[in-house]
Protein backbone atom coordinates (compact mmCIF):
# COMPACT_ATOMS: atom_id res chain seq x y z
CA UNK A 1 0.00 0.00 0.00
CA UNK A 2 2.48 2.41 0.59
CA UNK A 3 4.69 2.02 -2.60
CA UNK A 4 0.94 2.65 -4.14
CA UNK A 5 0.60 5.77 -2.68
CA UNK A 6 4.55 6.50 -3.45
CA UNK A 7 4.11 5.60 -7.27
CA UNK A 8 0.97 7.29 -7.22
CA UNK A 9 1.42 10.46 -5.86
CA UNK A 10 4.92 11.18 -7.70
CA UNK A 11 2.88 10.29 -11.02
CA UNK A 12 0.21 12.83 -9.70
CA UNK A 13 2.69 15.53 -8.45
CA UNK A 14 4.85 15.14 -11.83
CA UNK A 15 1.88 15.28 -13.94
CA UNK A 16 1.17 18.97 -12.17
CA UNK A 17 4.09 19.84 -12.49
CA UNK A 18 4.62 18.98 -16.24
CA UNK A 19 0.81 20.84 -16.49
CA UNK A 20 2.00 24.05 -15.08
CA UNK A 21 5.63 23.65 -17.05
CA UNK A 22 3.41 23.42 -20.16
CA UNK A 23 1.05 26.35 -19.44
CA UNK A 24 3.64 28.82 -18.77
CA UNK A 25 5.23 28.00 -22.09
CA UNK A 26 2.33 28.56 -24.07
CA UNK A 27 1.84 31.90 -22.02
CA UNK A 28 6.15 32.49 -23.62
CA UNK A 29 6.91 32.81 -20.01
CA UNK A 30 5.15 36.37 -19.83
CA UNK A 31 2.35 37.03 -17.14
CA UNK A 32 -0.92 37.94 -18.13
CA UNK A 33 -1.77 41.60 -19.36
CA UNK A 34 -2.11 43.51 -16.35
CA UNK A 35 -0.53 41.34 -13.81
CA UNK A 36 3.18 41.81 -12.52
CA UNK A 37 5.93 39.10 -12.52
CA UNK A 38 5.52 38.28 -9.17
CA UNK A 39 1.56 37.98 -9.16
CA UNK A 40 1.74 35.51 -12.11
CA UNK A 41 4.59 33.27 -10.27
CA UNK A 42 2.35 33.47 -6.83
CA UNK A 43 -0.50 32.34 -9.16
CA UNK A 44 1.13 29.72 -10.45
CA UNK A 45 2.79 28.06 -7.11
CA UNK A 46 -1.12 28.66 -5.76
CA UNK A 47 -2.02 26.35 -8.92
CA UNK A 48 0.36 23.82 -8.16
CA UNK A 49 -0.37 23.49 -4.75
CA UNK A 50 -4.16 23.22 -5.37
CA UNK A 51 -3.21 20.51 -7.57
CA UNK A 52 -1.60 19.00 -5.09
CA UNK A 53 -3.34 18.87 -2.23
CA UNK A 54 -6.77 17.74 -4.53
CA UNK A 55 -4.64 15.00 -5.84
CA UNK A 56 -3.40 13.87 -2.06
CA UNK A 57 -7.04 14.49 -1.12
CA UNK A 58 -7.95 11.48 -3.77
CA UNK A 59 -5.34 9.18 -2.28
CA UNK A 60 -6.40 9.56 0.65
CA UNK A 61 -9.68 8.37 -0.63
CA UNK A 62 -8.53 5.28 -2.17
CA UNK A 63 -5.96 4.61 0.98
CA UNK A 64 -8.81 4.61 3.43
CA UNK A 65 -11.54 2.68 0.49
CA UNK A 66 -8.85 0.02 0.52
CA UNK A 67 -8.33 -0.30 4.21
CA UNK A 68 -12.14 -1.09 4.71
CA UNK A 69 -12.37 -3.41 1.66
CA UNK A 70 -9.18 -5.12 3.34
CA UNK A 71 -10.64 -5.33 6.60
CA UNK A 72 -14.11 -6.35 5.48
CA UNK A 73 -12.34 -9.13 3.47
CA UNK A 74 -10.34 -10.07 6.23
CA UNK A 75 -11.40 -13.39 8.43
CA UNK A 76 -12.97 -11.97 11.41
CA UNK A 77 -11.25 -12.78 14.90
CA UNK A 78 -13.01 -15.26 17.11
CA UNK A 79 -12.63 -16.70 20.57
CA UNK A 80 -13.52 -20.30 21.18
CA UNK A 81 -15.07 -21.07 24.34
CA UNK A 82 -14.38 -24.09 26.65
CA UNK A 83 -16.61 -25.37 29.08
CA UNK A 84 -17.22 -28.66 30.24
CA UNK A 85 -19.80 -27.92 33.38
CA UNK A 86 -23.12 -30.65 32.96
CA UNK A 87 -25.88 -28.65 31.84
CA UNK A 88 -29.34 -28.90 30.32
CA UNK A 89 -30.56 -27.81 26.69
CA UNK A 90 -30.29 -24.51 25.24
CA UNK A 91 -32.33 -23.18 22.35
CA UNK A 92 -30.79 -21.46 18.92
CA UNK A 93 -31.77 -21.99 14.90
CA UNK A 94 -32.05 -18.70 13.82
CA UNK A 95 -29.47 -17.66 11.63
CA UNK A 96 -27.29 -20.66 11.64
CA UNK A 97 -26.73 -24.17 10.08
CA UNK A 98 -27.13 -27.20 11.87
CA UNK A 99 -27.59 -31.49 10.98
CA UNK A 100 -30.25 -33.31 13.36
CA UNK A 101 -29.09 -36.76 13.71
CA UNK A 102 -31.17 -39.58 15.16
CA UNK A 103 -29.26 -41.52 17.54
CA UNK A 104 -28.51 -40.64 21.10
CA UNK A 105 -25.14 -42.52 20.44
CA UNK A 106 -22.95 -39.21 21.03
CA UNK A 107 -19.22 -41.06 20.74
CA UNK A 108 -20.11 -43.13 17.64
CA UNK A 109 -21.49 -40.11 15.63
CA UNK A 110 -18.04 -37.77 16.55
CA UNK A 111 -16.42 -41.14 15.73
CA UNK A 112 -18.10 -41.75 12.18
CA UNK A 113 -17.75 -37.72 11.61
CA UNK A 114 -13.91 -38.31 12.54
CA UNK A 115 -13.89 -35.17 14.71
CA UNK A 116 -10.09 -33.66 15.42
CA UNK A 117 -9.52 -32.35 18.66
CA UNK A 118 -12.55 -33.73 20.62
CA UNK A 119 -13.10 -32.00 24.02
CA UNK A 120 -16.27 -32.37 26.04
CA UNK A 121 -18.36 -29.42 25.98
CA UNK A 122 -21.63 -28.31 27.51
CA UNK A 123 -24.41 -26.74 25.89
CA UNK A 124 -24.09 -23.26 26.42
CA UNK A 125 -20.31 -23.09 25.14
CA UNK A 126 -21.31 -25.21 22.53
CA UNK A 127 -24.42 -22.84 21.06
CA UNK A 128 -21.99 -20.34 21.79
CA UNK A 129 -19.38 -21.79 19.23
CA UNK A 130 -21.86 -23.30 16.78
CA UNK A 131 -22.38 -19.47 15.75
CA UNK A 132 -18.99 -18.04 15.42
CA UNK A 133 -18.24 -17.29 12.22
CA UNK A 134 -14.80 -17.39 10.47
CA UNK A 135 -12.73 -20.25 8.72
CA UNK A 136 -11.70 -23.54 11.13
CA UNK A 137 -14.45 -22.62 13.68
CA UNK A 138 -15.67 -25.74 15.45
CA UNK A 139 -18.77 -27.41 15.47
CA UNK A 140 -20.81 -28.28 18.43
CA UNK A 141 -22.10 -32.49 19.11
CA UNK A 142 -25.01 -32.01 21.72
CA UNK A 143 -26.27 -34.37 23.87
CA UNK A 144 -29.29 -36.37 22.99
CA UNK A 145 -32.60 -35.07 23.13
CA UNK A 146 -35.66 -37.14 22.91
CA UNK A 147 -33.35 -39.76 21.07
CA UNK A 148 -32.01 -36.86 18.36
CA UNK A 149 -28.41 -35.48 18.75
CA UNK A 150 -27.51 -31.89 17.11
CA UNK A 151 -24.60 -30.78 15.13
CA UNK A 152 -24.00 -26.96 15.15
CA UNK A 153 -21.89 -25.02 13.35
CA UNK A 154 -22.86 -21.83 11.15
CA UNK A 155 -19.50 -22.21 9.36
CA UNK A 156 -18.23 -25.27 10.30
CA UNK A 157 -21.16 -27.24 8.63
CA UNK A 158 -20.84 -27.93 4.20
CA UNK A 159 -22.60 -24.66 2.95
CA UNK A 160 -25.55 -26.31 0.53
CA UNK A 161 -24.79 -23.41 -2.23
CA UNK A 162 -20.78 -23.93 -2.44
CA UNK A 163 -20.19 -27.32 -0.75
CA UNK A 164 -23.54 -29.34 -1.75
CA UNK A 165 -21.81 -32.41 -2.93
CA UNK A 166 -19.66 -32.46 0.65
CA UNK A 167 -23.57 -31.40 2.25
CA UNK A 168 -25.40 -34.65 0.73
CA UNK A 169 -22.43 -37.12 1.38
CA UNK A 170 -22.27 -36.40 5.09
CA UNK A 171 -26.43 -36.52 5.56
CA UNK A 172 -26.12 -39.93 3.27
CA UNK A 173 -23.54 -41.08 5.28
CA UNK A 174 -25.29 -40.19 8.92
CA UNK A 175 -28.20 -41.85 8.09
CA UNK A 176 -27.15 -44.67 6.73
CA UNK A 177 -25.81 -45.59 10.24
CA UNK A 178 -28.10 -44.25 11.86
CA UNK A 179 -31.51 -44.12 10.17
CA UNK A 180 -31.82 -40.05 9.33
CA UNK A 181 -30.22 -37.15 9.28
CA UNK A 182 -31.45 -33.59 8.50
CA UNK A 183 -30.05 -30.34 7.37
CA UNK A 184 -31.58 -27.08 8.02
CA UNK A 185 -30.26 -23.54 7.15
CA UNK A 186 -31.39 -20.03 7.81
CA UNK A 187 -29.96 -16.77 7.43
CA UNK A 188 -32.04 -13.54 7.74
CA UNK A 189 -30.33 -10.89 6.04
CA UNK A 190 -29.76 -12.83 2.34
CA UNK A 191 -33.03 -14.98 3.50
CA UNK A 192 -31.57 -18.00 2.97
CA UNK A 193 -33.76 -20.77 3.49
CA UNK A 194 -32.47 -24.89 3.14
CA UNK A 195 -33.50 -27.95 4.74
CA UNK A 196 -32.87 -31.55 3.61
CA UNK A 197 -33.60 -35.06 4.67
CA UNK A 198 -31.64 -38.43 4.37
CA UNK A 199 -33.34 -41.53 5.18
CA UNK A 200 -30.91 -44.77 5.20
CA UNK A 201 -28.17 -43.36 3.47
CA UNK A 202 -30.31 -41.45 0.66
CA UNK A 203 -31.79 -38.24 0.01
CA UNK A 204 -35.16 -38.25 -0.16
CA UNK A 205 -36.01 -34.35 -0.03
CA UNK A 206 -34.11 -31.22 -0.33
CA UNK A 207 -34.96 -27.67 -1.16
CA UNK A 208 -33.12 -24.22 -0.89
CA UNK A 209 -33.87 -20.67 -1.34
CA UNK A 210 -31.21 -18.25 -1.55
CA UNK A 211 -32.75 -15.01 -3.81
CA UNK A 212 -34.78 -18.01 -5.70
CA UNK A 213 -35.57 -21.46 -5.77
CA UNK A 214 -32.27 -23.27 -5.96
CA UNK A 215 -33.30 -26.81 -5.10
CA UNK A 216 -36.31 -27.99 -4.85
CA UNK A 217 -36.50 -31.89 -5.24
CA UNK A 218 -37.96 -35.01 -3.96
CA UNK A 219 -41.81 -35.60 -2.18
CA UNK A 220 -42.74 -32.53 0.33
CA UNK A 221 -42.88 -33.63 3.48
CA UNK A 222 -45.62 -33.45 6.45
CA UNK A 223 -46.77 -30.12 7.26
CA UNK A 224 -44.44 -28.87 3.73
CA UNK A 225 -47.06 -30.85 1.72
CA UNK A 226 -49.72 -28.44 3.32
CA UNK A 227 -48.38 -25.35 1.68
CA UNK A 228 -49.00 -24.67 -1.99
CA UNK A 229 -45.35 -22.53 -2.02
CA UNK A 230 -44.92 -23.09 -5.98
CA UNK A 231 -48.23 -24.72 -7.21
CA UNK A 232 -50.36 -22.47 -6.36
CA UNK A 233 -52.56 -20.04 -8.92
CA UNK A 234 -51.04 -16.59 -9.07
CA UNK A 235 -52.79 -13.84 -11.12
CA UNK A 236 -49.42 -12.98 -12.52
CA UNK A 237 -45.89 -14.18 -12.91
CA UNK A 238 -44.58 -11.66 -10.78
CA UNK A 239 -47.26 -12.27 -7.93
CA UNK A 240 -46.03 -15.28 -7.69
CA UNK A 241 -42.51 -14.77 -7.98
CA UNK A 242 -43.63 -12.21 -4.76
CA UNK A 243 -45.38 -15.42 -2.56
CA UNK A 244 -43.06 -17.61 -2.87
CA UNK A 245 -39.73 -15.66 -1.47
CA UNK A 246 -42.34 -14.44 1.29
CA UNK A 247 -42.78 -18.26 1.92
CA UNK A 248 -39.04 -19.43 1.08
CA UNK A 249 -37.12 -16.43 2.80
CA UNK A 250 -39.05 -16.97 6.20
CA UNK A 251 -36.43 -18.55 8.77
CA UNK A 252 -39.71 -19.32 10.99
CA UNK A 253 -40.95 -21.87 8.20
CA UNK A 254 -37.76 -23.49 8.83
CA UNK A 255 -37.95 -23.67 12.06
CA UNK A 256 -41.56 -25.49 11.64
CA UNK A 257 -40.10 -28.16 9.16
CA UNK A 258 -37.67 -28.78 11.85
CA UNK A 259 -40.09 -29.27 14.35
CA UNK A 260 -42.33 -31.46 11.97
CA UNK A 261 -39.51 -33.48 10.78
CA UNK A 262 -37.15 -33.55 14.15
CA UNK A 263 -37.11 -31.34 17.17
CA UNK A 264 -37.86 -27.93 17.24
CA UNK A 265 -34.28 -26.20 18.05
CA UNK A 266 -36.01 -22.74 19.27
CA UNK A 267 -37.73 -24.66 21.94
CA UNK A 268 -34.77 -27.02 23.94
CA UNK A 269 -34.84 -24.60 26.46
CA UNK A 270 -37.97 -26.34 27.76
CA UNK A 271 -37.11 -29.31 27.61
CA UNK A 272 -36.57 -29.78 31.75
CA UNK A 273 -37.16 -33.64 31.62
CA UNK A 274 -33.67 -33.97 29.69
CA UNK A 275 -31.03 -34.73 32.33
CA UNK A 276 -27.65 -32.05 32.35
CA UNK A 277 -25.01 -33.52 30.09
CA UNK A 278 -21.90 -32.05 28.16
CA UNK A 279 -21.52 -32.47 24.39
CA UNK A 280 -18.30 -33.07 22.08
CA UNK A 281 -16.73 -29.89 20.78
CA UNK A 282 -14.51 -30.67 17.41
CA UNK A 283 -13.79 -29.58 14.34
CA UNK A 284 -14.68 -31.42 10.56
CA UNK A 285 -11.88 -32.81 8.35
CA UNK A 286 -11.69 -30.23 5.51
CA UNK A 287 -13.01 -33.26 3.37
CA UNK A 288 -16.05 -32.85 4.62
CA UNK A 289 -16.80 -28.87 5.53
CA UNK A 290 -15.01 -27.87 2.43
CA UNK A 291 -11.62 -26.46 2.47
CA UNK A 292 -11.55 -22.51 3.66
CA UNK A 293 -10.33 -21.23 0.24
CA UNK A 294 -12.80 -22.93 -2.18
Amino acid sequence: MKQFITRNFFIITSAATIGIVIGTVETGFSPPPGKTSLEWLGAMFLLFFMMIACCATIIGFMFALHWLLAKFHASPTYQVVYDDTPDRPVSFGYKCFWITIKSGETEQIADLLSLDKKTPCNWKAGIDNGYLYGDGVPVFLSPPVRGWSFLVGRCALPDPETHHDELVELLNRLSKNFGEACFFGTMRITGFAAWFRSQNGQIVRKFMYADEVIYDEGNRIGIESDVAYIDHDFDSEKEKSIKRAEFCGDENWVIQIAADWTIDPSTLEYQKKTPKAVGILGYLPNFVRGSPED
